[in-house]
Formats: structure tokens, C-alpha cells, sequence
């Protein structure tokens, strides 16, 4: 049988990132895959807007206790958690927005 949890753990440990998270748990150190995508919206005009993306392991995420607007560093940028979404993968999908002072 095929383990999902074991494989987003190796994927993540391979092609991830390591990232900050400031939740209930305090400052928690995990490795997560980091997408900076852009979406099109319309809004009257068609625009282009980034949606950064962060992809942590359920197990990882449950750890950090974090919710939305708590935030993230990754690399020197701070980010804040917009929506957090799990997936049928044992993943969560987190939208995320750059931070702003």
C-alpha cells in the first residue's frame, strides 16, 4: 500500500523549503514546498495578482497551531496567512500575502 504521508514528508525534505511559523506553538521551524504563483483575476480589466502558495505536510501544519493571520518567514520575507486549506493528499494548501508593516 501506498503511503501519501511518507511520500509528501520525502518531497518536501527534497524540493522544500525550511520556513518559520508563528502560531499558538510559538516560533515552529518546518519544511514545506513554496510556490509564488500568479493568478488572473477580472476585474473590470484583466490583472495578474501573486498568490504565494505554501504546501507544509498535515502533521507539519498541525504542529505550528497556527491560523489565520499569524505569520510566516521564509528565506527574509514575511508572510501572513490569508487561508488554509487541507487537501485529500495529507497536504494543506496555504494562501499566503505578503506581510505588511
Amino acid at each position: 500500500m501506498f503511503d501519501m504521508a511518507q511520500m509528501n514528508a520525502a518531497v518536501n525534505r527534497s524540493l522544500g523549503t525550511n520556513v518559520t511559523v508563528y502560531g499558538d506553538a510559538g516560533p515552529v521551524r518546518i519544511t514545506a514546498t513554496f510556490r509564488e504563483q500568479y493568478v488572473n483575476d477580472r476585474l473590470g480589466v484583466g490583472i495578474s495578482r501573486p498568490e504565494p502558495t505554501l504546501f507544509p505536510t498535515q502533521a507539519d501544519w498541525a504542529l505550528s497551531e497556527a491560523k489565520n493571520d499569524d505569520i510566516i518567514l521564509i528565506g527574509e520575507c514575511k508572510y501572513t496567512v490569508v487561508d488554509a486549506q487541507p487537501q485529500d493528499n495529507g497536504r494543506v494548501a496555504i494562501t499566503l500575502r505578503k506581510y505588511a508593516q
